[in-house]
């Protein structure tokens, strides 16, 4: 293992070798169970390392074999300033002091987002995109800090992605109406969990979905959801609720309900992740295997009779790639 803050041998890397959202996602994970994220410096790849699990859920391994950087997590105060200056930044002055009041105290992420999901929805896009911005930007600093992208990449990239302007409050609750259903649904309490960097739904995020809770009732999507995610335990269910969040996400997104999505619209999930998101091919690979999942999940169910991730043309992946899709099926 290599601790984070020195100097690697070797080229300095593209950004584009890396996924500035797994890195933000680690840089943001505050969860308090012993692991580890992980980056190659040589190849930009990330990898999550638990004490019982080992690297990627391959089996156990110690730490100061691997020949990776840890990432650690950034304070839990520098994640707060991003909902106290989102709330100082509204316009609408009722709006601003709503959010401003629901963070004091503890609790305070849960909070905000519960008061942006039942009062202010219409703002949930725009939350996402500040979030996903500076997520990025501390991302990008952190992989300079640490020597794994040039300085003056890093300084184009940060000139070009400033903060995106905040609208007033008003005019995004006119807005509602076209927010996406799975973005609208109520946000039931679970805990705070680990930080969300764009639109996405609450599915994942309500106890119902939960291994040993009550099933949801009159919502099969949410059925779907917690039946496959029923299947993992501990890092392996954190890291497949993240990945299959990016999809419902994506679907939430473009208005399609997850249950009537056939082939091409999985087809043009893949070329989302090659060509927008530019995720590296084992990234990409492990992300699509959940959804695959999912989709088996929901025929053994019963939801479907055919899986539309049957026939999709996969891209494919080295074999020395340590990130590499899994399934419970």
């Amino acid at each position: 293992m290599r601790p984070a803050g020195g100097a690697y041998p070797g080229l300095v890397l593209d950004l584009d070798s890396f996924d500035l959202e797994e890195i933000a996602t680690a840089l943001a994970d505050q969860t308090d169970y012993e692991h580890h994220w992980l980056i190659n410096p040589d190849t930009g790849e990330i990898a999550f390392w638990t004490a019982d699990t080992g690297l990627n859920d391959e089996g156990p391994v110690d730490l100061d074999e691997l020949d990776l950087v840890v990432i650690d997590p950034l304070p839990s105060w520098v994640w707060y300033q991003d909902m106290a200056d989102f709330a100082d930044g509204i316009a609408d002055e009722r709006a601003g002091r709503r959010l401003a009041r629901a963070i004091q105290g503890r609790g305070a992420f849960r909070r905000f987002k519960d008061e942006l999901h039942e009062e202010y929805p219409g703002l949930l896009p725009v939350w996402y995109a500040f979030w996903d911005t500076r997520a990025r930007r501390r991302a990008v600093q952190w992989l300079a800090d640490n020597s794994l992208l040039s300085n003056d990449a890093a300084d184009r990239f940060l000139a070009t992605h400033p903060d995106p302007a905040l609208p007033w409050a008003r005019q995004c609750r006119d807005r509602c109406a076209f927010v996406p259903r799975l973005v609208r649904v109520r946000r039931l309490h679970c805990g705070s969990g680990q930080a969300e960097c764009r639109v996405m739904t609450n599915i994942l995020n309500q106890p119902q979905s939960l291994p040993g809770l009550p099933a949801p009732r009159g919502d099969p999507l949410q059925l779907a959801v917690a039946a496959y995610l029923s299947r993992f335990r501990g890092a392996s269910r954190q890291h497949t609720e993240s990945d299959l969040r990016c999809f419902l996400t994506w679907c939430a997104e473009r208005d399609l309900d997850p249950l009537a999505a056939r082939r091409p619209h999985l087809e043009l999930y893949i070329r989302w992740m090659q060509e927008i998101r530019r995720f590296k091919p084992s990234t990409l690979s492990r992300r699509f295997s959940v959804t695959a999942g999912f989709y088996r999940t929901c025929v053994i169910d019963g939801l479907q009779e055919h899986s539309p991730a049957e026939h999709v043309r996969r891209p494919s992946v080295p074999p020395e790639s340590p990130t590499l899709g899994f399934t419970h099926l």
